[in-house]
């Protein structure tokens, strides 16, 4: 059925989803199966779902198709989809306002509001979840830290059958906006990186003049994955990518879009990044594994660099 969370601390969202189809009812097919589980609407709203698929998506469509929501006008339409769906569709609806934030989760046929913690999905990943994350705190970790190490956790785990794929984090980044000649603090919601790297051997590592570090980790065939990590740095135009350097493949995608992303075979990470500036015209930012060798490359774009 797949999980999300999400916790508000200290007005600080922290929203966690995967990637996993586990609807009967969706076809699969590509090198990638995944559909995005959270959506950043807006820079100010984002919409996460949790077990089938369709409903969820229509009603999506529906929300993209207007200019402007009241939260009240868009917790009826998503209630009515959760009901239709007969309650086998649920939605945590995040919202940010100033410096303040909400988490609503819409469920069994309910509406309920200003929650500081809730979470959709299936109950004994979440358990698995909980409990993690407790411990984790037990041990020293902050709440965020806790809770995404925590979904990483579930994800790892292969007994855990209705989790998996990529992980999906979202949360809030304080910036200044101009209100009219005044400027002022605001929360904005953006994807957050989860570049990954998987080693199944020693790292040699070497070290010149101090100015760089070189980390060989190896090929495929020796055990090795790794997981570019990619977001827009446009907040009104929210996307995420990853590419898997080892089989020169890459996905994006674009809340705007829907939920199923875009598959790219056949390119290197800067081949990737190079179609995805052309294309869309979303400057990018995150860490790209660029083959075998162990180069890392700091991706951080502007507007003006893909102009």
């Amino acid at each position: 059925m797949t999980l999300v969370v999400a916790r508000k601390t200290d007005e600080i969202l922290q929203i966690e989803s995967d990637s996993k189809i586990n609807d009967r009812n969706t076809v699969r097919n590509g090198p990638f199966l995944g559909v995005l589980k959270t959506l950043i609407i807006t820079p100010n709203l984002s919409i996460s779902y949790a077990g089938r698929i369709r409903p969820a998506e229509i009603a999506l469509e529906e929300v993209f198709k207007l200019s402007t929501w009241n939260s009240r006008q868009l917790y009826q339409h998503l209630l009515q989809a959760n009901i239709e769906s007969d309650n086998e569709t649920d939605f945590l609806v995040c919202f940010t306002h100033g410096l303040k934030s909400s988490i609503t989760k819409i469920a069994d046929g309910m509406i309920s509001e200003d929650q500081q913690y809730a979470w959709i999905g299936d109950h004994e990943a979440y358990q698995f979840f909980n409990e993690k994350r407790l411990r984790l705190i037990a041990d020293g970790s902050d709440h965020i830290d806790a809770q995404t190490q925590a979904f990483r956790a579930v994800i790892e785990t292969p007994e855990l059958h209705t989790v998996d794929g990529y992980h999906v984090s979202v949360g809030t980044q304080c910036v200044t906006e101009n209100d009219k000649g005044v400027l002022k603090d605001v929360r904005i919601l953006q994807y957050l990186l989860r570049t990954e790297l998987k080693l199944n051997r020693d790292v040699p590592q070497e070290n010149s003049n101090s100015e760089y570090m070189t980390v060989k980790f190896g090929a495929a065939a020796e055990g090795t994955h790794a997981l570019s990590s990619l977001v827009s740095n446009s907040p009104n135009q929210p996307a995420i990518a990853m590419h898997y350097p080892h089989g020169n493949m890459g996905i994006a995608y674009f809340p705007k879009k829907g939920v199923h992303g875009l598959t790219i075979e056949g390119v290197t990470p800067t081949q990737f990044v190079q179609y995805l500036n052309t294309e869309f015209k979303i400057p990018l930012r995150g860490i790209l594994i660029c083959d075998s060798t162990a180069s890392f490359t700091t991706l951080n774009q502007t507007i003006s660099d893909i102009a």
